[in-house]
């Protein structure tokens, strides 16, 4: 297991992983809390450095090829890896809005949500445009193709989920209106294919999913409810047949009004819920958004109170591969698997981050 960070101090925020999963970036504060310092590990043999850079901010996401990392610092920066050097492409305080800030697959377009306004610009630098500015905008998700966005927008009187093909940073034609009054979206995930969308309803604590036309802009059904109960977390396997979530759809000796959290497994589109036996009488968890191994035959489900409880899906077995020490692991969670699948990567404050072989049970 490859352990890091420095000997003193605490992580900062959420680390980001590379899109190859071979690297780490995260906020470090120094004792004191004065000083902050930006780390990058190598999670194939755990070496750590310091960034040295012009600018230290929290990490937001990493370009596609690895090469540099968007961060928060007085606005929006894209941050050379090799030369430290770091060049502004949103010049506003956004430290709020820029949780939001996603690079395109391709990794030429950054997109972000600033004062309820969709704005994108070039990776490279340039104007900042005002993607969609009708009505009130939030919580923009690129497609997989990166052809399209999605969003949450309350421009005819209700906040309702659109789509927007997008074009040389440009929207190509009018935006389409997917679902009506959805109330306060607090995700959306297409899946690798992009013809099956997730919305997840804050107001609700739902999980719903619906067709989608990604050649048309058109729903081809109906949304529909996830356990029909409270659910959170829901991850696609990377062939988009599976969602692992968790949810409080009741069991046997709970109350009608529904259980504590439970881990869950559900087939699409039309399979029955699986709420997982984990060893000890069916485990509650917090809601953390599941983690899939890169070939979809394991998932990893993370609780900050036990550790990490691995799933086959093939064989149908589980087990606890990691146990924490809630003194020794505060804020602990699963943040994504190696390339080779037979390590995750997990992150807590008071320790950093790390990983854990698949192979190793307790």
């Amino acid at each position: 297991m490859a352990e890091w960070p420095p000997s003193a101090g605490r992580g900062v925020g959420t680390p980001a992983v590379s899109h190859d999963g071979q690297s780490i970036a995260r906020l470090w504060q120094l004792p004191g809390g004065d000083v902050d310092i930006l780390r990058l590990t190598r999670l194939d043999d755990g070496t750590t450095e310091t960034i040295q850079t012009d600018a230290v901010g929290n990490p937001n996401d990493w370009m596609p090829d690895g090469s540099a990392l968007i961060i928060q610092r007085d606005g929006l920066r894209v941050l050379d890896l090799t030369t430290g050097q770091s060049r502004q492409i949103a010049h506003r305080d956004l430290m709020d809005a820029l949780a939001s800030a996603k690079v395109s697959p391709d990794g030429e377009w950054v997109v972000w949500e600033d004062d309820w306004t969709i704005r994108i610009a070039h990776a490279s630098g340039g104007a900042v445009r005002s993607l969609i500015e009708s009505g009130h905008s939030a919580g923009p998700v690129w497609s997989p193709d990166g052809r399209y966005l999605l969003y949450a927008n309350d421009q005819s009187g209700s906040l309702d989920l659109w789509a927007v093909r997008v074009t040389g940073g440009a929207a190509q034609g009018p935006p389409v209106r997917l679902l009506s009054d959805v109330g306060a979206v607090r995700s959306l995930v297409a899946t690798p294919s992009g013809d099956l969308l997730q919305v997840r309803l804050g107001n609700r604590s739902e999980v719903l999913t619906v067709g989608f036309d990604p050649s048309t802009l058109a729903l081809t059904g109906e949304p529909r409810s996830i356990a029909g109960w409270p659910s959170r977390g829901g991850s696609w396997s990377p062939d988009g047949s599976l969602l692992a979530y968790v949810t409080r759809k009741p069991i046997q000796g709970d109350p009608p009004d529904g259980g504590p959290w439970r881990a869950a497994l559900r087939r699409l589109p039309d399979g029955e819920d699986q709420i997982l036996d984990l060893g000890d009488s069916y485990g509650r968890f917090y809601p953390q958004t599941p983690k899939w191994s890169p070939d979809g035959r394991r998932v990893v489900f993370a609780d900050p109170d036990r550790g990490l409880y691995m799933r086959d899906v093939i064989t149908d077995e589980g087990s606890w591969i990691f146990r924490v020490d809630r003194a020794e692991h505060e804020g602990f969670h699963a943040i994504g698997w190696m390339p080779d699948g037979e390590r995750v990567i997990y992150a807590h404050s008071t320790g950093g981050s790390g990983l854990w072989p698949t192979s190793e049970h307790d």
